[in-house]
Formats: structure tokens, C-alpha cells, sequence
């Protein structure tokens, strides 16, 4: 199992540099862009955290949402 997170690391890592590259070579609009649609992510990761987190306290279980996973 440890493998397949090292796997997804490496290829979130290799997204990430490819990202920077892109952004560095990108004008000024494209670079907007991508910055744009990379804030909307964040954003969205960021409601589905606090929808978990808002159902761990509604759901009466000792360890909330985690029996679920």
C-alpha cells in the first residue's frame, strides 16, 4: 500500500514541476489562467474538507467519518 502513495507522489511531484515549467514559458494570459483554475482547486479542496469535517460532527460515532473509509 506505502508503494501506490509513493507512486501518487511522485506523480503529483512530476505534475507540479511540469506546471511551473508551463507557467514560465506561458504569456501573460495563459499564466492568469492556470493560476486562476489552480485557486477554483484549492478552493474546492478546501469545501470538500470542510464538509468531512462538518459531517464528523453531526455523524454520532467516536471516530466520525473515518468508519466509513
Amino acid at each position: 500500500m506505502m508503494s501506490l502513495y509513493l507512486i501518487i507522489l511522485f506523480a503529483v511531484a512530476i505534475g507540479l514541476f511540469y506546471l511551473a515549467y508551463r507557467l514560465l514559458k506561458a504569456e501573460k494570459d495563459v499564466a492568469l489562467e492556470i493560476l486562476r483554475y489552480i485557486f477554483v482547486v484549492i478552493l474546492s479542496y478546501l469545501a470538500v474538507c470542510a464538509i468531512i469535517a462538518a459531517l464528523g460532527y453531526v455523524i454520532p460515532t467516536s471516530r466520525g467519518l473515518a468508519n466509513f473509509f
